[in-house]
């Protein structure tokens, strides 16, 4: 069974933000039947040339928010232990895990925000995860991981598992 659902996004003539053609969430059972996979797919988003971010956010429902691990370069890890003045906001993760057996996979992106989807604060806030997680699909604020600008299609998945 496959539930795929088209999105639609707000459309105001006078707005300079792009938005896609079409966009698609589908949901399906993982390869393995072990889980969900959560698919976003947009077709024909327009470039643009101005800041923009777009995320998908996750906020899987779990005993204690401050629970959650994130798997980074192999070592598992709280974001909630992250040094005075260290980076906070945003984290490459691959996996992210809570004690209560509730698993994101990230599949085709790895950049993610715990709490607030924030890019450019650099801030000595405490992160809240009872706010959930932001996975950023796209942006283009600096040069320096992505392009200036991106058209076209796109998609992304994410596996959620619970055991």
């Amino acid at each position: 069974p496959v539930l795929a659902a088209q999105l639609g996004l707000p459309a105001d003539a006078d707005d300079p933000v792009a938005t896609p053609g079409e966009l698609w969430q589908v949901v399906r059972p993982t390869a393995d039947g072990d889980g969900l996979e959560f698919e976003l797919s947009w077709f024909d988003l327009p470039a643009a040339r101005w800041p923009t971010t777009t995320w998908w956010s996750f906020s899987p429902a779990v005993t204690d928010p401050d629970g959650w691990q994130m798997r980074k370069l192999g070592e598992w890890v709280s974001p909630l232990d992250v040094v005075a003045d260290g980076g906070r906001r945003l984290h490459v993760a691959d996996t992210l895990a809570h004690p209560d057996g509730v698993r994101l996979d990230l599949i085709d992106t790895g950049l993610v925000a715990p709490g607030d989807a924030e890019v450019l604060i650099w801030d000595d806030r405490p992160i809240r995860l009872a706010d959930g997680w932001h996975v950023c699909l796209h942006a283009n604020l600096w040069g320096t991981n992505f392009p200036m600008w991106t058209e076209g299609d796109a998609r992304f998945r994410v596996e959620l598992r619970v055991t």
